[in-house]
């Protein structure tokens, strides 16, 4: 069996509606670019496509970035049309060559254009399936 130990955290969270593991937290949804309309970033020169985005961070394929690297950044946003000019910190890249980033000194107004797209991408996701359910 696999058991997992329970922590003081665990014992805190009893009772709640929901539950999930301190590791699994996240401070923000995300989500998959519609790969008919990708995300494209500028990083430093170059330009990759974005795999997940949410209003914390994205993450991409890794072109010879180094992790804990700051790096400016500068994309527009499919659907809402947002410009965002910020900076991003490089997690870590994990084994399958991804990138990891978390937004450095994000404004309040990116931020609100990153969440509008989020929510709107999740419509249209919520929508597509829909359809495919009724057909």
């Amino acid at each position: 069996m696999f058991w997992k130990k329970k922590t003081e955290d665990d014992k805190e969270e009893k009772g709640k509606l929901f539950h999930l593991p301190k590791e699994d937290k996240r401070q923000a949804f995300r989500i998959s670019p519609d790969p008919a309309e990708p995300v494209l970033v500028s990083i430093d020169g170059k330009t990759v496509k974005v795999l997940e985005i949410s209003s914390g961070g994205i993450s991409f394929r890794n072109n010879d970035f180094k992790p804990k690297g700051v790096y400016p950044v500068t994309f527009t946003l499919p659907i809402t049309g947002g410009f965002v000019k910020t900076k991003l910190r490089i997690l870590r890249v994990n084994r399958e060559g991804i990138c990891q980033c978390r937004f450095v000194g994000l404004t309040e107004r990116a931020e609100d254009d990153i969440h509008r797209y989020v929510l709107a991408r999740q419509k249209e996701i919520l929508r597509t399936r829909k359809r495919s359910e009724t057909e």
